[in-house]
C-alpha cells in the first residue's frame, strides 16, 4: 500500500513536468471536439470520451518510449529531469506504460475492429519510432529527418482518433480538409515548444533554434501559423460556417501570432516564449471549436 502510495506521488510530480495532463487535456479537447464532428456529424459524449481517453494514452505511451530511449542522452545533457534524478525508474514507467498500452488496445476494441486495427498500427509504428527504427545514431544525427519520423506518430493518432469516432470513415473532401488542419497544428505546437531563447538551447542541440537560428525559426513560426489559419478559412467553407467570421479570426490570431514574434525576436524573455507558445494554443482551439459548431449547427 505504502508502495503504491509513493508510486501515484511521484508519479503525479512526474507528470507535472515531463507530461502535464491538464495541459495537455486542455489542447486536445477542441482538436477532438472538431474531429468528432468531421467523422461524424454530430458529436455525442461516449466516444469523444473515448478519444480523449486514448488521445491521452498514447501520447503517454510516446513520452515513455521517448524517456527510455533518450535516456542516456538525458543523463548527461538534461541531468535535472525526474528520470535522472530517481524521482521515477524505468521499471515504473515501463509498467505505466504497459497499462497505457492495454488501455489503448482495449478502448480501441471496444469502439469497433477498424479503430483497433488502426491503434494496433499506430502502437508498432511507435514502437519502431522509439527504437529509431533501429538504425540507432544513423537517425538521430539527422535532425530533421528524425523529428519528422516521430511526427508521423502524431499524424497516426488522428487517422485513430477518426475511427474511434466512427467505427470507420470514409475520405471525403472535408475530412482530408480538417486532417491538413490538423496535421500543420500538430507541426507548429511541435516546432514551437523548441524555439528556445538564445542561449538557453542547452548543449543537447534538440531545439530547431540550435539548428535553423532564432530569427529564422521565428519566421518559420509564422509562416507556419499563416499556413494553418488558411487551411483554417478553407475547412470552415467545406463546414459551412460563416468565411467572414472566420476570416476575421484568422487575421486576428495571425496579426496577434506575428506581433508577439516580433515581440520576442526584440527583447527575448521567459514572458514572451511563453505568450507565443500560448497564443498558439488558445487559437488553434478557438479555431477548431469554430469548426465543430460551423458542422453542429
Amino acid at each position: 500500500m505504502n508502495k503504491a502510495v509513493s508510486f501515484i506521488s511521484r508519479f503525479y510530480r512526474y507528470q507535472s513536468e515531463r507530461f502535464p495532463v491538464l495541459v495537455i487535456l486542455a489542447t486536445l479537447a477542441p482538436a477532438l471536439a472538431s474531429s468528432g464532428a468531421v467523422a461524424l456529424g454530430t458529436l455525442s459524449w461516449g466516444p469523444f470520451a473515448t478519444a480523449l481517453v486514448v488521445s491521452l494514452l498514447y501520447l503517454f505511451h510516446i513520452r515513455a518510449l521517448d524517456e527510455r530511449r533518450d535516456f542516456g542522452h538525458d543523463t548527461v545533457h538534461h541531468a535535472a529531469r525526474p528520470m535522472q534524478t530517481g524521482l521515477i525508474t524505468r521499471a515504473e514507467l515501463a509498467r505505466a506504460d504497459f497499462v497505457a498500452v492495454l488501455g489503448i488496445l482495449g478502448l480501441a476494441l471496444w469502439a469497433g475492429p477498424a479503430a483497433f486495427a488502426y491503434a494496433a498500427f499506430a502502437l508498432l509504428y511507435a514502437h519502431l519510432a522509439g527504437n529509431e527504427f533501429f538504425l540507432g545514431e544513423r537517425l538521430r544525427e539527422r535532425y530533421f529527418l528524425y523529428n519528422a519520423v516521430n511526427l508521423v506518430q502524431m499524424l497516426l493518432m488522428q487517422v485513430l482518433v477518426y475511427a474511434l469516432f466512427s467505427g470507420w470513415f470514409v475520405v471525403t473532401p472535408l475530412i482530408v480538409a480538417h486532417f491538413a488542419f490538423t496535421s500543420t497544428g500538430t507541426l507548429i505546437l511541435e516546432f514551437v515548444r523548441k524555439l528556445k531563447i538564445p542561449g538557453e538551447d542547452g548543449p543537447g542541440k534538440d531545439t530547431y533554434t540550435h539548428y535553423l537560428g532564432f530569427s529564422a525559426s521565428l519566421v518559420i513560426h509564422a509562416s507556419l501559423i499563416l499556413v494553418n489559419v488558411l487551411l483554417f478559412i478553407r475547412l470552415m467553407a467545406f463546414a459551412g460556417g460563416s468565411s467572414s467570421l472566420a476570416t476575421l479570426v484568422a487575421v486576428f490570431f495571425t496579426a496577434l501570432s506575428v506581433f508577439l514574434a516580433l515581440a520576442h525576436y526584440a527583447k527575448p524573455r521567459r514572458v514572451t516564449e511563453v505568450l507565443l507558445q500560448l497564443a498558439f494554443v488558445v487559437g488553434y482551439g478557438v479555431m477548431n471549436v469554430m469548426v465543430a459548431f460551423a458542422i453542429l449547427g
